[in-house]
C-alpha cells in the first residue's frame, strides 16, 4: 500500500466495532431520562459555573427558584453576568431575591410582598444591618418627674402593654428612684400577671437598668400577652417613680 502502511481486515473490523459502540453510547445519552433521586456524596459536590443556572420548576411549569446566572437582570458590571438567586411563590410571584438592581451596584438580599415591595432587606451600601423595615426608636422624657408614681405598699401597674411573643428574650430598659431618702421600693416586670426577670430595688437616686429576660416558657410563638411594669413602696412616706425607656423582643 502507498506510503508503506497496511491494514489487515482485523484492524478495520476493530475500528468499525469501536464506531458502532460509540454510536450506541451517543444514542443512549440522547435518549436518557432526566436524573431522578440523585445523591451527591463526598467530593466537591455539584458546581454550576460559566453562566450556568440551576432552576426549580413545579409540575405545572412554573419556575419556583433560580440560582446562578440571571440574564434578565442588569449585569453586575459591564460585560459580567449577574449571578444571584430568585425565589418565587407557587403562582410565579416573586418572594425574594439576591442581586443588584442597577449595573455596577452592590448586591443585597430582599424579601418582598406580592406586589414586589421590599418588606425585609439588608443594607447593601454600608454592609451593616437592615435596610427594611424601618424600626421605631423609643423616646421618653428626661426627668423622672414625668414618670408614673405610686405610694402603694402593694404592687401597682404603672406601665402596661399588649405584646405578641415573637422572640425568645425580652430586653427592658427602665429608670427609677424614690422621692426622698427615707423611701425605698421595688420595681418589676410581669407577663400575664407573673413576675419575670429581676426585682429592682429603688432608692433616692435615679438608676438606669437594662434587663434581658428569657420568655421562652411564656406561651408559644405569636401568642398575645399582657405586659406590665409594676412598683411598690417598701419603706418611708414618699413615692416610687418609674420611666420606661423601651421594650424590645430580641434573639438569644
Amino acid at each position: 500500500m502507498a506510503g508503506g502502511y497496511s491494514h489487515s481486515p482485523k484492524d478495520i473490523q476493530a475500528l468499525a466495532q469501536e464506531l458502532a459502540d460509540l454510536r450506541r453510547e451517543v444514542a443512549a445519552l440522547r435518549s436518557s431520562t432526566p436524573a431522578r433521586n440523585t445523591t451527591i456524596s463526598g467530593g466537591a459536590g455539584l458546581t454550576v459555573k460559566d453562566g450556568g443556572r440551576f432552576t426549580v420548576v413545579d409540575p405545572g411549569g412554573t419556575v419556583i427558584a433560580e440560582f446562578g446566572a440571571l440574564p434578565q437582570i442588569p449585569p453586575r458590571a459591564p460585560g459580567q453576568p449577574q449571578v444571584g438567586w430568585i425565589l418565587r411563590r407557587d403562582n410565579g410571584e416573586w418572594a425574594g431575591y439576591c442581586f443588584t438592581n442597577v449595573e455596577g451596584g452592590v448586591q443585597s438580599w430582599n424579601w418582598v410582598d406580592r406586589s414586589r415591595n421590599v418588606v425585609l432587606a439588608d443594607d447593601a451600601f454600608s454592609g451593616v444591618g437592615l435596610a427594611r423595615p424601618y424600626i421605631p426608636i423609643p423616646v421618653v422624657p428626661n426627668s423622672l418627674s414625668a414618670g408614673q408614681t405610686t405610694t402603694s405598699v402593694s404592687y401597682t401597674d404603672l406601665w402596661r402593654s399588649k405584646m405578641i411573643r415573637q422572640h425568645p428574650k425580652l430586653r427592658v430598659t427602665l429608670t427609677y428612684d424614690t422621692t426622698d431618702g427615707s423611701t425605698t421600693g421595688d420595681v418589676r416586670v410581669t407577663l400575664d400577671g407573673t413576675a419575670v426577670g429581676t426585682v429592682e430595688n429603688a432608692t433616692n437616686g435615679p438608676v438606669v437598668s437594662t434587663q434581658t429576660i428569657d420568655i421562652t416558657a411564656i406561651g408559644s410563638h405569636m401568642t398575645s400577652h399582657d405586659l406590665t411594669v409594676q412598683a411598690r413602696r417598701t419603706a418611708g412616706t414618699g413615692s416610687v417613680r418609674v420611666l420606661v425607656h423601651g421594650l424590645w423582643g430580641i434573639q438569644s
